[in-house]
């Protein structure tokens, strides 16, 4: 390069600064750019890949982030606050669609900044109403809340999955408050666990075959089983 003024240079520096933190920034796989120690996802924890809610809540200093993807970022520190829809009917709720089909077993809404539980639904094959909390405070959130299961992204023949007890089968988990007070509810980590409900490849259809003793079915080697397979 060739600097005509002292000027030039200091604009070509920036310049130069400027391309070098883009390139971390592309190099750094979102969410964790930011920093912040992430909680570690369980190996029985269903992977979100969409999540959304109500509305956005407006932040209190005019700021901070309020929407829903910081209810399943894995850090604790952050809080989504979905806000009521307007109207006389207005809803408030947080829906998270998940990678695949899962048998749905229990969803826990951690306190801030703390891998405890706030609340923790539990699942049964008709619904997941049985609701705990850790603090008296929050016994009445708990008939606040309802927590459903079922499927919304799938076809009707990715429905039909065997009965099995102490879960749910379902790809959308959503968190609605049934009330007519609550304006805005603030979650800063939701995480849903259970099984998997198909198999993913023919060896997991194998160790799925021999616990549950059913007759394996004629497979090519490395072919990956797509019908209905929960882990036991």
């Amino acid at each position: 390069h060739y600097y005509i003024t002292n000027n030039l240079r200091l604009f070509d520096n920036v310049n130069i600064m400027l391309q070098y933190t883009a390139l971390l920034l592309l190099a750094c796989p979102l969410p964790s750019c930011g920093g912040a120690e992430q909680r570690i996802r369980a190996d029985n924890e269903a992977i979100p890949r969409v999540i959304k809610q109500s509305s956005n809540a407006v932040p209190q200093d005019g700021t901070t982030p309020t929407h829903a993807g910081l209810a399943v970022d894995r850090d604790l520190s952050t809080q989504a606050i979905a806000q009521r829809t307007l109207g006389k009917d207005g809803e408030l709720w947080m829906e998270i669609t998940l990678e695949e089909i899962y048998c749905v077993e229990y969803v826990i809404e951690f306190n801030p900044n703390s891998e405890t539980n706030q609340f923790k639904w539990t699942c049964s094959e008709e619904n997941c109403s049985e609701c705990e909390f850790k603090d008296e405070k929050d016994s009445e959130k708990c008939a606040r809340f309802q927590l459903t299961v079922d499927y919304k992204n799938v076809s009707p023949d990715d429905q039909s999955f065997p009965p099995k007890t102490g879960c749910q089968y379902g790809d959308v988990v959503k968190l609605t408050d049934i009330s007519t007070s609550g304006k805005t509810v603030t979650v800063a980590e939701i995480a849903i666990f259970g099984k998997k409900a198909r198999c993913s490849s023919l060896a997991e259809y194998k160790n799925w075959a021999a616990v549950t003793m059913e007759p394996p079915l004629p497979v090519n080697e490395g072919t990956i089983v797509t019908f209905s397979c929960p882990r036991s």
